[in-house]
């Protein structure tokens, strides 16, 4: 018989009861907070993110996944595109990690932005993702496309949100 992967919120519960303190939980905000929005569970994703961004740390780059979260629970719990757009540029709006650096940037919120037809944001965030993504080439071709008038397939890139 095969084991079938857990699912978003089966992991969600799964770290959540891992976790002892809410001291304990500072450092595991950012993946609290994405997990949620994986899962759907919006009203807890806004939770984690607005405590990932009150609560700050360099190596799980606050700043950019808590705004990426809020953006996505502005965009599919409250159909609020102004607020995602705002939320997708302060996300931007950081000095980066290594993580980011090399990998490059969070793309659920753009991915959802572009599939709306908002390009221009998508390609704003891009470019402002310049200061901090120092390894990834594929951004330099996404902001290409979108400068051209294409859009870029986001579908097989690292989505944490599907």
């Amino acid at each position: 018989m095969i084991k079938q992967s857990p699912t978003p919120a089966e992991r969600l519960a799964e770290l959540e009861q891992s976790l002892r303190s809410p001291r304990q939980s500072y450092p595991m905000l950012p993946a609290l907070a994405m997990l949620a929005a994986e899962a759907r569970d919006f009203d807890k994703a806004q939770t984690y993110a607005n405590q990932t961004l009150q609560n700050p740390s360099d190596a799980s780059d606050s700043i950019h996944i808590g705004n990426n979260v809020l953006g996505l629970v502005a965009l599919n719990r409250d159909g609020d595109v102004a607020t995602a757009k705002t939320n997708l540029l302060a996300a931007a709006k950081t000095k980066g990690s290594k993580i980011l650096a090399r990998w490059g940037p969070t793309l659920a919120l753009a991915k959802a932005l572009l599939d709306k037809g908002e390009k221009e944001v998508v390609l704003e965030y891009f470019q402002e993702c310049k200061s901090f993504v120092t390894q990834n080439p594929k951004l330099d071709d996404w902001i290409a496309m979108l400068k051209g008038g294409g859009t870029p397939d986001l579908s097989h890139e690292y989505l944490w949100m599907r």
